[in-house]
């Protein structure tokens, strides 16, 4: 519990979040999909952009509109 006093609730809440969220985004099994939801999150996501398996870090900071990718990428 004092961990959770030190940090706060608002981020011990955003870090379980992400964490789901990080879950559901590793069930997607197509790149497409994985792409739309980044997109739905808030990312820039250029076109022509594959995304396989990949794992974010750090989403409890930014969050997922922190993150920009470019076009023609492939991850």
């Amino acid at each position: 519990m004092q961990a959770l006093e030190e940090i706060g609730m608002r981020k011990a809440l955003r870090y379980v979040f992400f964490g789901l969220w990080q879950y559901l985004f590793a069930m997607m099994f197509v790149s497409p999909l994985r792409v739309w939801l980044l997109q739905l999150f808030g990312a820039k996501v250029g076109k022509n952009t594959v995304i396989e398996r990949i794992r974010l870090l750090n989403l409890y900071r930014m969050g997922i509109s922190g993150i920009t990718i470019g076009n023609n990428c492939f991850l």
